[in-house]
């Protein structure tokens, strides 16, 4: 889960106790694109990380498994050896603000081109 929840719980989303919304984020199709990172400064994480939630997906190197969070090791669960697609993170542009959280994840095949991927470094 993201950082900055009050309190022992962490946040969904990156920007702590703020409620989501598309003046901290590019989500909900409003701008209908990506924009540079920077562009919702105010939308940063407290370590200064900027975009994680919203703008484009983030690629990961786990292959995607639904129910793997269930099976898997506490601590840096890497994911199955193989799967139908790799697990992305974070939300885009198009996607609600409701979905646009760090914790939020999906799956989209390593072939794919198009608007909707980046990577995570």
């Amino acid at each position: 889960m993201g950082e900055g929840g009050a309190g022992d719980q962490p946040a969904k989303i990156p920007l702590g106790d703020q409620a989501p919304d598309t003046d901290l984020l590019n989500s909900s199709a409003i701008l209908n694109w990506t924009v540079d990172v920077g562009s919702y400064s105010e939308g940063a994480c407290s370590n200064g990380i900027l975009e994680v939630a919203g703008n484009v997906w983030e690629w990961k190197e786990d292959w995607w498994y639904e129910d793997f969070y269930a099976i898997s090791p506490r601590n840096n669960p890497t994911g199955p050896e193989a799967s139908e697609g790799r697990a992305i993170r974070g939300g885009g542009y198009f996607s609600p603000v409701i979905h646009v959280e760090s914790a939020g994840r999906g799956l989209d095949s390593p072939g794919f081109s198009g608007p909707r991927g980046s990577f995570a470094v």
